[in-house]
């Protein structure tokens, strides 16, 4: 056999070495002897069956580290979201500005919740893994894609008349966000409604929690992809509630 080449047939390989080949380096073949490892180089097994590359060597984005980021997005909005509640249940002088600047910029702001929503999950179905969405993900695209649009575009006409329609939507797809969190969880159970070739209750990656042995998500808070759904259209929801500001003089 020629020096660094890979054998035809793995048969012609020993299948025992002898003494001599025991205290020599090993070959694609099984071994190679120490002159031929210092003309040809350290030949392995890998010569012949080359490992499989590492996606991060090609620039690709490992789909759980873009998951992980989405999750943190989708922390930020429920949290703000949150607050914006607090803010207007405990009202102060502190609250009340803090709303009024918040409301100039709500559109936008929902706007952005939505579009970066929609584009995160477009990127996990088509590049992430290729996950394949299934028929409540298909029910919450619809709402989320259609919030984009209409929120997008209000934005720029800067048109606040869109609040009724963009509420109406929003908790449409958090009623299909609330489902599909449930169903992933187990605490009910799926019907015929969704694919047997692609089952709703099936969670491909979590974030934030681990996965138990029933592939549910376990722990607190187990963000999926049907748990950010469910922040972005509460956000949406929150933002659009706002009131109109009032006047910080009137609470001092």
């Amino acid at each position: 056999m020629a020096p660094g080449r890979c054998p035809a047939r793995k048969a012609s390989c020993p299948e025992r070495p002898s003494r001599y080949q025991r205290t020599s380096a090993t070959t694609a073949c099984g071994w190679l002897s120490k002159n031929e490892e210092s003309t040809t180089g350290a030949i392995t097994r890998a010569s012949c069956h080359p490992k499989p590359l590492n996606p991060r060597q090609n620039g690709e984005v490992n789909a759980q580290s873009m998951h992980d980021f989405f999750a943190v997005l989708a922390s930020i909005a429920i949290v703000g979201s949150l607050l914006l509640v607090v803010a207007r249940l405990v009202p102060s002088v502190f609250a009340v500005r803090s709303l009024a600047v918040v409301h100039r910029v709500q559109l936008p702001l929902a706007a952005a919740v939505t579009v970066v929503a929609s584009l995160g999950s477009f990127w996990m179905s088509e590049f992430g893994n290729h996950l394949p969405p299934c028929r409540f993900c298909w029910f919450q695209r619809i709402f989320m894609y259609a919030l984009g649009v209409v929120l997008l575009v209000a934005a720029i006409r800067r048109d606040r008349g869109v609040k009724v329609l963009a509420v109406v939507l929003a908790v449409g797809g958090a009623l299909f966000s609330i489902w599909h969190n449930l169903l992933e969880r187990g605490v009910v159970q799926e019907s015929a409604a969704c694919a047997a070739t692609v089952p709703c209750g099936r969670v491909y990656l979590v974030s934030f929690g681990h996965m138990s042995d029933l592939a549910q998500p376990a722990g607190f808070p187990s963000f999926t992809l049907a748990s950010m759904a469910l922040c972005g259209f509460l956000a949406v929801v929150a933002l659009m509630l706002l009131p109109e500001p009032l006047d910080a003089d009137d609470l001092s």
